[in-house]
Order: C-alpha cells, then structure tokens, then sequence
C-alpha cells in the first residue's frame, strides 16, 4: 500500500471534511494517515537514533514549525520535546502493530 495513490490520497485531508469548527480547533488542519503509511512512520522513528533527533530540534527549527505563537521557543521546550520522543514513539509502534490509522493535529 505505502507509495500508492490509494494510500496518500486521505493523507492530507481539508478541514471541510471535519466541518467548520475544526479550523478553529486545529488551526493546521487534521492530517490522517492510513495503516500502511503508519507503518512507514513507526519504521522510520524506531530507525531514528535519539542523537540525530537532539541535533535537528533546534530553536531555530522551531521557529520554523511554529511561527506564530505568542512566545518564542526557549531551550526548555526542546527539553520536554525530547523527554516525550520515546513515547511518540511507543504510540506510532503501536498504531502500526494494531494496523491503525493515526490523525495527528496541531493546536
């Protein structure tokens, strides 16, 4: 299924498709991957050593992912972000085991 149309086609849902309320409630829009595109992503985080995570989470690149908070990233928000990398981790493994779709929305 990974790199078919059929697999990438509900990817990147609009936000229509959950109705109005959700462009407030996920300002970035719902994005549902299905079981088979879940299983690439569980792949590739196990692959992902820790070391190579803690290199690319910089303040910079957090600038880039979230323009436009209130307050600018700080050292201490990498901190918790890679406190939390292994259970990301654990949850997309076992999405993927349970052959699940997973929706990930940003708030």
């Amino acid at each position: 299924m990974a790199g078919t149309g059929e697999a990438r086609e509900l990817s990147f849902l609009v936000d229509e498709a959950f109705g109005d309320e959700t462009c407030f409630e996920f300002p970035y829009g719902p994005r549902v991957f299905h079981a088979g595109t879940v299983l690439e992503i569980a792949a590739t985080l196990k692959a992902l050593p820790d070391s190579v995570v803690a290199e690319r989470l910089t303040l910079e690149r957090l600038e880039q992912v979230y323009p436009f908070t209130i307050r600018r990233p700080d050292r201490e928000d990498i901190t918790r972000l890679l406190a939390h990398v292994s259970e990301l981790r654990d949850f997309v493994d076992a999405a993927a085991h349970a052959q699940e779709c997973l929706m990930v929305a940003v708030d």
